[in-house]
């Protein structure tokens, strides 16, 4: 935002010309409005290049975890740039593992991960942008009924449980 400058608001409290006033008001005004659309640009900017990174190197799975039942939502990607995975992790949280190098003239390699809540609402932001349709056709199913299949305290019905088994199958067949 812009200071309006001291003899302006001068002329503000003494009833003098009011339209350096309007000019500075509608000024900020347009300055917030500008604000916003580069941010919203800079998002969607954002957003597409994860969802190339995805469709290129990423895998989206259901994977089990801590001796779980049922999967939970995974979003990984696999890389030998370590910039590249670190500017996953900054912008969108996860983490990342090194792999071990079993043969000398292999490069050193690097996974980033993320899991469950933050993969379904990382997987919603980039989604609109991904184009391989087998990943599009996953991150869909995870993105419309994970959440809705999936009890938080971890209790099923018979019912329930068949519907979890059965999202998973149509998951895992594509």
């Amino acid at each position: 935002m812009v200071e309006m400058p001291r003899h302006i608001i001068q002329y503000f409290h003494t009833g003098m010309d009011y339209s350096l006033i309007w000019t500075y008001t509608v000024y900020n005004l347009v300055l917030l409005r500008l604000e916003a659309f580069m941010k919203e640009l800079e998002n969607q900017l954002v957003y597409s290049y994860a969802a190339g990174i995805i469709n290129g190197e990423g895998s989206i799975l259901l994977s089990h975890s801590n001796n779980t039942t049922f999967r939970n939502p995974v979003v990984s990607v696999s890389s030998t740039s370590y910039e590249l995975l670190l500017w996953l992790k900054s912008n969108f949280g996860g983490h990342i593992c090194t792999h071990k190098v079993y043969k000398f003239h292999h490069k050193p390699n690097w996974s980033w991960r993320l899991a469950s809540d933050s993969s379904i609402s990382f997987l919603k932001l980039i989604l609109p942008y991904m184009k391989e349709k087998s990943k599009c056709r996953r991150a869909k199913l995870i993105c419309l009924f994970y959440k809705k299949l999936t009890k938080r305290n971890g209790k099923y019905t018979l019912i329930e449980r068949k519907a979890k088994l059965k999202f998973e199958r149509i998951f895992l067949s594509s």
